[in-house]
């Protein structure tokens, strides 16, 4: 029999496989910016178009989940003006893509077919609720919206109880981002191998129902909706989260029918899922979270403790796979220069995760990308940045973070000292009081 033996080289700088295209994203929210934030996490560069910025600088540093790794160009489309200089960049870009319901395309004649006109073998997403066709097509709706109108909520909850929202509080936008990003990837791979373009209509309505399948033919079969099991699943005997010791400290437990003799035998009681769940959540306020998840991971029970933010910052396997990155801050956040954001979901094998950059301000690079793309002279945008056409970077809202009352101060202090070091020294992160607007931020290793 052969054997192969694959070697995987280590390299210094990382892997990037859309490095070279350009995404001219003009999103709002979550949903769209969660997909291109995937696309810029894999090299894409990564335009965010906004209107002009109104009022109070936004706080940069609590964009840095959706708007890292981007550029932000900023234009009023209102004027068409703008639309014009849109079109212009629409030339350079390999892809435009936008979360507005189908009358915004209209109303600033940047659908698709007008974009063609000027780029024939454009790609272009359009993420909304409902989709661009039909007669919900037009309804305005955001993550919530659609986790009751996809079934999502019907789902969710304790049978004796209303319905209520699925996971986190963004689950139909984060589906419906990682479908954006993957289509887009497969637009991409077959505008290489055809030279075509493609128009991507992705729907959040559909996104998620299409996670309900199971749910729809076991109703359809049935003629009854599939009930609410609160944190019980049909395939597990006993499946629940249990109160451990200490405040706000759960313990997660799923134990199937070949596990419950060794539950049993272990807890001293009979093996029946009513008993068992019973003198299961006694057994673990006895104890910490963590120390029950070991002891019933060690008879072959799937357990683990309910984590918080400071237990994820602090995870030794997050910690060993580098999943948290320091984004630097261009202005300090209450001396900071940097604070921890969960890195690139994405590893390749003997590359680094590349490094993550702080979410722009506000048509930061209007500037720079209206003379690189839009062919345009400081006179001419200066011009137009005072007709209100375009819009520029205004001051920074980091340097307001640090006039916080003392108290607050004083919290956001000591939660970024717990949460960035743990009892290995070789992993401490240093977070150093910062005065320059660039401090160095450093990883300190054994």
């Amino acid at each position: 029999m052969q054997t192969t033996t694959t070697t995987i080289t280590t390299a210094t700088e990382p892997h990037l496989p859309l490095r070279g295209v350009t995404v001219l994203a003009w999103e709002q929210a979550v949903s769209l910016p969660m997909g291109t934030r995937l696309l810029a996490d894999l090299g894409a560069r990564v335009i965010r178009l906004e209107a002009p910025a109104r009022g109070r600088a936004r706080p940069r540093h609590l964009g840095n989940d959706l708007g890292r790794n981007k550029q932000s160009l900023s234009l009023n489309l209102r004027d068409p003006r703008a639309g014009e200089i849109f079109k212009r960049i629409v030339t350079h870009v390999d892809v435009v893509c936008e979360n507005f319901t189908p009358r915004v395309k209209r109303q600033y004649g940047l659908t698709y077919d007008d974009l063609t006109r000027v780029k024939p073998d454009l790609i272009m997403l359009s993420l909304c609720g409902y989709g661009q066709t039909g007669r919900m097509s037009e309804r305005p709706t955001f993550g919530p919206g659609i986790e009751a109108a996809s079934g999502h909520a019907q789902l969710t909850g304790y049978p004796d109880q209303p319905p209520t929202r699925p996971g986190t509080i963004v689950f139909a936008d984060n589906v419906s981002g990682f479908y954006a990003a993957f289509a887009l990837i497969g637009a991409l791979l077959r505008r290489r191998l055809t030279g075509k373009g493609s128009a991507i209509d992705l729907a959040m309505y559909e996104a998620c129902t299409y996670h309900l399948t199971a749910s729809l033919a076991q109703a359809s079969l049935t003629g009854a909706d599939p009930p609410r099991r609160g944190n019980g699943d049909p395939a597990a005997l006993v499946q629940d989260v249990y109160a451990a010791d200490g405040s706000e400290r759960w313990l997660a437990v799923t134990v199937s029918a070949a596990q419950a003799g060794a539950l049993g035998e272990m807890l001293g009681c009979a093996v029946d899922p009513d008993t068992l769940s019973r003198t299961l959540a006694r057994w673990s306020t006895e104890r910490s979270a963590e120390e029950g998840a070991r002891a019933l991971q060690a008879i072959g029970v799937a357990a683990a403790p309910v984590q918080d933010a400071r237990d994820l910052l602090l995870d030794p396997q997050l910690r060993h796979r580098e999943s948290f990155t320091l984004v630097p801050h261009e202005q300090p956040v209450n001396g900071y220069g940097a604070h921890p954001h969960a890195a690139s979901a994405f590893l390749f094998a003997g590359r680094p995760r590349p490094p993550l950059h702080e979410s722009p301000a506000g048509g930061q690079d209007s500037r720079a990308l209206l003379r690189e793309l839009g062919g345009m002279n400081d006179a001419e945008i200066d011009a137009l940045v005072a007709d209100g056409v375009i819009g520029v970077a205004g001051p920074s809202a980091g340097p307001a973070m640090q006039h916080a009352d003392p108290e607050s101060a004083r919290r956001r202090l000591d939660w970024r000292l717990i949460a960035a070091h743990d009892s290995d020294p070789g992993r401490t992160l240093d977070l150093p009081r910062s005065t320059p607007a660039h401090s160095a931020v450093t990883e300190v290793r054994a």
